[in-house]
């Protein structure tokens, strides 16, 4: 517990201050209606009465009493109203002190309204569970002095009440936490209201029958860079020591209540919106939370020393995960974080397929035969629609233009893996695996030559016999023509373009333009057929694919900066440059 050192500050009318100061414009004062719903959300069992018991007891106060006044008629502008008229004229009282004695107005007086700050719940809980006593009441059924037992009891229950309260009293620097957490909300709350990556500046108007807040033409930005930092530090009397007790006591607080504190790292980067969206004590936790990461920028702005985030105070970090420089760069940060927890959308493997008909063969092999879509292992089959488009034209990029989005796509640790037919630059694509060096930066090649297969002759003709590839050209227009496996053979031993040929055969016959897609869709039939004279597991495509699998499930996403530099030297992502390089 904090030593109670009577705060100077607590003693000058801090509620006032509070308002003089406008230090509620980015975080406005709550009625008590208000703040028993912003409590009760936060599981805390307070009521209306309760409140105004402890403030009549004097462990618990509002930070300001407000009272109807015959010669005021409209409410206290903030900023820029008449505060000192107002309390000239006994309208405003100032409540906030550990030891202010003054009478409280009774529990349903229509001529007053207490307003208390949300930061308050920094200490309510504690206190609440001082004064909340648990009875079981089913020891007492079968107990003969049932009676003698009550009393003694709830003379226990009254002794411990009295012994609370008078600790209540006296301690002054736990007051002043929230005060505190209050008084620079405007300079540092709306930075506690992110996801990491960015933060939620929600300027408000808000009005009652006693204040009118408007912050929306408070120029923020300019309220930053004049922020008084050495004024707090004289009027809260601050210092190291003194600042991350503060900060330590709220973190422990918010640490030791939160459920989610195990997932502290990850929660940070969800919405703000759905972190709004807890209930009970993880919606207290991210409340505590708030006001740990305000006095933790305090100090920081303060003394230019970061202390540790709330969810790290008191345990032993031998190793950060991240590393703690890896961290200014929030995107490489959430990665590597949702990495340790194995939810990381992003590919383990790319498969680059020359076009669509690869596209749904391999989709109807990982459905119908190996029982799952491939992204259930992180494979994303991207289609490139064509030799060209891998490779390049004669004049324009020849056939850089696959390797620089694999060297990029190695970079973001994702692997890769390319199918195409043997044609067009294809061959010099394949000799350029193996020889290109990264432009990241990394001592590695682009690809290794394992990393791209070309089909002997085309996707067809590799997979499917003669026969299988004329009865499907026949399927394609409901048997109307007839093509024999004979047809396909002199196609197939075309010994420059057999793929060309196989398409010239069908456009001969028919006249029109060969559907390649429909033709794949035949295919797949073939694959599954019981009666097929070739298995499953002797398609070359098959046999490709379970290589990508394994490929794939061997991609461990790194969470460390250091693990990542590993992994760039595995040959799957290029490996390590020869030393000729």
């Amino acid at each position: 517990m904090v030593k109670n050192l009577r705060p100077r500050f607590l003693q000058n009318n801090p509620g006032f201050s509070i308002f003089r100061d406008q230090s509620l414009l980015a975080v406005p004062l709550k009625t008590r209606k208000q703040f028993i719903k912003y409590c009760r959300n936060r599981g805390l069992n307070i009521t209306l009465r309760r409140l105004h018991n402890l403030e009549k007891i004097g462990v618990f106060h509002p930070i300001v009493r407000v009272f109807e006044n015959a010669t005021i008629f409209e409410p206290l502008e903030i900023p820029n109203g008449a505060l000192e008229e107002w309390i000239q004229k006994k309208a405003i009282w100032d409540c906030y002190h550990p030891n202010k004695v003054y009478r409280v107005p009774p529990l349903d007086s229509k001529s007053t309204e207490a307003f208390y700050s949300i930061f308050q719940i920094v200490h309510l809980r504690t206190l609440l569970d001082d004064f909340t006593a648990h009875i079981s009441l089913e020891l007492y059924l079968d107990n003969s002095s049932i009676d003698k037992d009550l009393e003694d009891l709830l003379e226990n229950f009254l002794r411990g009440a009295i012994r609370h309260k008078n600790k209540w009293l006296k301690i002054g620097e736990i007051h002043l936490i929230p005060i505190l957490c209050q008084y620079i909300s405007n300079r540092y709350y709306y930075y506690t209201q992110h996801n990491v990556r960015s933060f939620n500046m929600k300027k408000l108007h808000s009005s009652n029958s006693w204040f009118n807040i408007n912050s929306m033409k408070w120029d923020w930005f300019e309220y930053v860079r004049t922020f008084d930092l050495e004024k707090v530090k004289e009027l809260f009397e601050l210092d190291k020591k003194k600042l991350r007790n503060y900060f330590e006591s709220v973190a422990f607080n918010y640490k030791t209540t939160d459920p989610l504190n195990n997932w502290a790292d990850l929660v940070q980067f969800v919405s703000v919106e759905r972190k709004r969206k807890l209930k009970g004590d993880a919606l207290m936790a991210q409340s505590l939370l708030h006001a740990a990461d305000m006095l933790r920028l305090l100090f920081r702005d303060l003394f230019q020393e970061y202390l540790p985030p709330a969810h790290e105070i008191n345990t032993t970090v031998i190793m950060p995960i991240p590393e703690i420089d890896q961290r200014e760069d929030s995107r490489r940060y959430m990665e590597f974080v949702v990495n340790s927890y194995e939810i990381n959308p992003q590919p383990k493997l790319t498969l680059f397929v020359e076009g669509q008909s690869e596209v749904i063969l391999i989709n109807e092999i990982f459905k119908n035969h190996f029982g799952y879509h491939p992204g259930k292992l992180a494979i994303k089959v991207s289609n490139l629609q064509g030799v060209a488009n891998a490779t390049g034209g004669k004049r324009l990029d020849r056939y850089n233009a696959i390797l620089r989005l694999i060297d990029y796509l190695h970079d973001e640790q994702t692997m890769t893996f390319t199918i195409l037919d043997r044609e067009g630059y294809a061959e010099k694509l394949l000799n350029g695996f193996g020889k290109k060096r990264s432009i990241h930066g990394q001592a590695r090649l682009v690809a290794g030559k394992d990393q791209i297969f070309l089909w002997d002759k085309s996707l067809e003709f590799d997979n499917f016999t003669d026969q299988e590839l004329a009865k499907a050209l026949e399927k394609i227009d409901g048997n109307e023509y007839n093509f024999s496996s004979n047809d396909v053979k002199k196609a197939r031993e075309c010994p420059k373009d057999s793929g060309r040929m196989f398409t010239k055969l069908y456009e001969e016959k028919t006249s029109k333009e060969l559907c390649k897609t429909k033709l794949a869709s035949l295919l797949s039939e073939y694959l599954f057929s019981p009666t097929a004279l070739r298995s499953i597991e002797n398609r070359k495509l098959v046999t490709l694919l379970k290589k990508v699998t394994r490929i794939a499930n061997g991609n461990a996403y790194p969470i460390l900066n250091e693990s990542w530099q590993q992994n760039q030297t595995s040959v799957w992502l290029g490996g390590e440059v020869p030393p000729k390089w």
